[in-house]
């Protein structure tokens, strides 16, 4: 059968497909699978896409957008990002080892390392 490759993004990166560079190309190799924000809309089909349930996606190897199934955070990466770099902490928010990750590394203005386990 044909090989299918597939890119996971979320819903936000879908809108703004169409400034990718060579977007264009990617209708033709590869199919997207999208994770909807809660209670945001999902937006228009980038051009050379059509959406297409689970059963559809399995035989297709191309050009395809189909929308996950699968819990989403209703916060953004971006406010995410800003509550941490504003000093807060959305341990809430994030697995503890991406939180422990993003603190050893001062990503987005962490304060302080996180412990080694």
């Amino acid at each position: 059968g044909a090989s299918r490759a597939g890119v996971t993004i979320t819903a936000a990166l879908l809108l703004g497909l169409g400034n990718w560079h060579r977007a264009e190309e990617l209708p033709a190799l590869c199919n997207l699978l999208v994770f909807d924000r809660p209670g945001a809309g999902r937006p228009p089909l980038p051009a050379g896409f059509e959406e297409a349930d689970a059963d559809a996606l399995a035989g297709r190897s191309a050009g395809a957008v189909h929308y996950l199934d699968a819990p989403m955070l209703a916060a953004s990466g971006t406010a995410l990002r800003r509550a941490i770099a504003a000093g807060r902490t959305p341990q809430a928010l994030l697995p503890a080892e991406v939180w422990a990750y993003i603190r050893r590394h001062g990503l987005y203005g962490a304060l302080g390392p996180a412990p080694l386990e």
